[in-house]
C-alpha cells in the first residue's frame, strides 16, 4: 500500500489505515504491507490470513525450485509472525 494513509469506517468509528511504508510507530491504526516491508517493526497485533503449510508444486518446477520456494515461504512467514508483541493470528487455507 503506497502513498497517503486513509480513513476507512468501521463499527466503532474511523480506523486509520497506514501502508507500512510510512508507519511511524503511532499507535490507533491499522498498518497494511507484506512480510518482507514489515521487517525490523514491532506491532501489536499481527494478523496472517491466507497462510498455507507449504506453496503448492507449479507444473515443471524441480524438486530443488520447490524445497528453495517452501524455505522462502517459511522465511517470510517468520518474519511476520516475528512482528507480534501481543497477539498473533494466523489464518491457512486448507
Amino acid at each position: 500500500m503506497g502513498g497517503a494513509s486513509s480513513t476507512r469506517p468501521t463499527r466503532q468509528g474511523s480506523t486509520k489505515l497506514v501502508g507500512v511504508d510510512e508507519y511511524d510507530g503511532t499507535t490507533g491504526c491499522v498498518v497494511v504491507g507484506t512480510f518482507e516491508r514489515a521487517k525490523g517493526l514491532e506491532l501489536h497485533h499481527v494478523l496472517m490470513p491466507g497462510l498455507s503449510v507449504a506453496p503448492e508444486r507449479l507444473p515443471g518446477v524441480h524438486g530443488d525450485a520447490h524445497r528453495e520456494r517452501t524455505a522462502r515461504m517459511r522465511r517470510e512467514q517468520y518474519v511476520g509472525i516475528a512482528r507480534a508483541r501481543h497477539e498473533l493470528w494466523l489464518g491457512y487455507v486448507g
